[in-house]
């Protein structure tokens, strides 16, 4: 069994140095995904077949558009994805962090915090 840690999201997030992924975590039945993005930065429009998302806004304001309708987010606040629906995430000004939590799948990780992220579609 693997053991239980306790993360410093804040931490991850104000020490960030480059846009996409911070921190990653998986267990058994989820993986969960901490994003940090510029103003204008995100996640390109995509169709995920696959799970629902949960996205959790962590600092700042995001725009996620579900299906052509644009959703605000801000920290504290979180929406729900649904498998099958277009979605795109991009940062309004001074940027956008969120916790992406999905079923565990199998995918390839080149690494976190990397500039390989910047125009990878993520769930």
């Amino acid at each position: 069994m693997k053991k239980t840690t306790v993360t410093d999201l804040a931490k991850l997030v104000s020490a960030a140095t480059s846009s996409g992924p911070q921190w990653g975590e998986e267990c058994e039945d989820l993986d969960m995904t901490l994003l940090v993005w510029r103003p204008s930065e995100g996640i390109a429009e995509h169709v995920n077949e696959e799970m629902d998302v949960l996205v959790v806004g962590f600092a700042g304001e995001g725009l996620i558009s579900i299906d052509d309708e644009n959703h605000s987010v801000n920290a504290g606040q979180a929406i729900l994805i649904p498998k099958g629906s277009k979605r795109s995430i991009l940062a309004l000004d001074g940027g956008f962090s969120h916790l992406n939590v999905h079923q565990r799948r199998k995918r390839l990780m080149p690494g976190l915090g990397t500039d390989s992220w910047k125009n990878r579609v993520l769930p």
